[in-house]
């Protein structure tokens, strides 16, 4: 897939993210840690598809613990776990070469990392036609030479759903009311953006689109955090708006 650049409004709004990555103010965005939760979507009424993190009740730090957030409100924090990336050409979706470190979270849960899943548990089955798809729809930004991709591993070998090198459509399906578990996996450490849209169509308002940026944290280092608000200095916050579960 070509990494695309987003509109001017969105990258600014992402530019300013960057300064809040330490979670120094007030204002700032929280570095998610540890624990479960997924990147998910609601249908909060009429032409109102809003994707949104889903937090666990183990979710770190606890302010997330059983929460709804805004994705411009969290980063992802991947942390320093990189592997060698393994031989052999089924891995070559990972867009670096064998040998070469592979910073991912896990499809399965390890203790002191995001669990991070995709999820359509929050809507209901009766209101929507057929599945859901969950698109990778661009990389607002990310470090230079990078790539990301998401995948699941069975008995036959990686299952690839997105990946910005290999070329194939960026967009998957899972049915309404469900819930899956994935590696995201990072070629480079540093700051990603990824704008992932929910598309489907409800029963009575029709086809709805909606999609939001979130942003992964591979190995943060304070000095990136510095350099982000040195450069970034004097733009004004955005006030977020939180909207909470209606279960």
């Amino acid at each position: 897939m070509r990494i695309d650049r987003l509109p001017a409004g969105k990258l600014l709004l992402g530019l300013a993210l960057a300064v809040l990555l330490g979670g120094t103010t007030a204002s700032a965005a929280t570095n998610y840690t540890s624990g479960h939760a997924d990147i998910g979507v609601a249908y909060e009424g009429p032409n109102d598809l809003w994707p949104h993190f889903h937090f666990g009740g183990n979710a770190q730090p606890p302010s997330l613990a059983n929460d709804e957030v805004e994705p411009a409100e969290i980063v992802v924090i991947v942390p320093d776990n990189a592997v060698p990336r393994p031989a052999g050409a089924q891995w070559d979706f990972l867009g670096t070469p064998a040998g070469q470190p592979l910073w991912f979270l896990s499809q399965s849960s390890v203790p002191g990392e995001p669990f991070l899943g995709i999820a359509t548990e929050e809507l209901d089955s009766a209101d929507w036609v057929g599945n859901i798809d969950v698109a990778l729809k661009s990389v607002a930004s990310s470090p230079a030479g990078s790539n990301f991709s998401l995948w699941f591993t069975d008995i036959g070998g990686p299952n690839v759903q997105w990946a910005t090198d290999d070329g194939v459509p960026d967009t998957f399906s899972m049915p309404t009311g469900t819930h899956a578990h994935y590696n995201f996996g990072f070629t480079k450490p540093g700051v990603y953006q990824l704008e992932i849209e929910f598309s489907g169509t409800h029963v009575t308002d029709g086809f709805q689109a909606a999609s939001d940026i979130f942003t992964f944290n591979v190995v943060p280092e304070p000095s990136t955090w510095v350099m982000a608000a040195m450069a970034l200095s004097g733009l004004a916050c955005v006030s977020l708006r939180r909207r909470f579960a209606k279960r």
